[in-house]
């Protein structure tokens, strides 16, 4: 610590320098608290706390000089890592919000076009949607965002889509509104699919992200 406090002109007990040192140790005392964390799932592995140490140590003097000016500390692995999860859990909810109020809407504008809206009657709506509650349904029941979770959603929009349609076709007949509400039916399932693949690919891609390591000895 003899060049930061030198840059400045701070003795070894200067309350300046004392205070820098502890707001840079307080995150090795955060890194080795992680490992006592109750949920094992929530422990760092092995080769993620090397990594950390040897972030914190190496960039160690640095902290201080920036900790002395007040600048904001050196972000080290753990802190990216946090910053990548909240950003991809942001975006999974952004896609299922966008999809779903997507889905809602040409539901309930093909139940206006087909003039179902206008007098009172909300069945052709619902059988629009119902794949889409179905198929998030039995993502959930399948394992949530995993590949069974898209698998599942998958295969419940392609088994409730000829009874959905049946359905459709006995409400409205052979008529010219049995295109609009199969058009509905074909966006709203396209858009679910849409956000069953991208939530899905934040998953996949937290738990796939490369990493480089030193070959431990």
């Amino acid at each position: 610590m003899a060049p930061p406090a030198l840059e400045r002109g701070l003795s070894p007990r200067d309350d300046a320098l004392r205070r820098a040192l502890t707001q840079v140790d307080e995150r090795v005392a955060d890194a080795l608290m992680a490992c006592l964390a109750v949920d094992q799932d929530l422990r760092p592995a092995p080769e993620a706390m090397r990594d950390e140490l040897d972030a914190l140590a190496e960039r160690y003097a640095d902290d201080v000089r920036h900790a002395l000016a007040g600048e904001p500390l050196t972000p080290v692995p753990s802190e990216a890592r946090v910053t990548r999860g909240r950003a991809r859990r942001t975006a999974r909810a952004l896609a299922w919000a966008a999809c779903l109020a997507a889905a809602a809407s040409v539901a309930a504008l093909s139940a206006w076009l087909t003039g179902t809206a206008t007098d009172g009657s909300w069945v052709p709506a619902a059988l629009l949607v119902a794949r889409a509650a179905l198929a998030v349904l039995a993502r959930v029941v399948a394992g949530g965002a995993g590949a069974r979770g898209l698998v599942g959603g998958g295969v419940t929009l392609l088994a409730a889509a000829p009874a959905c349609g049946g359905a459709l076709w006995a409400l409205v007949g052979d008529a010219p509104a049995w295109r609009v509400l199969l058009a509905g039916l074909l966006v709203c399932a396209s858009l679910t699919w849409l956000a069953l693949v991208a939530d899905y690919a934040c998953a996949r891609g937290a738990a796939r992200t490369p990493r480089r390591h030193r070959q431990l000895p």
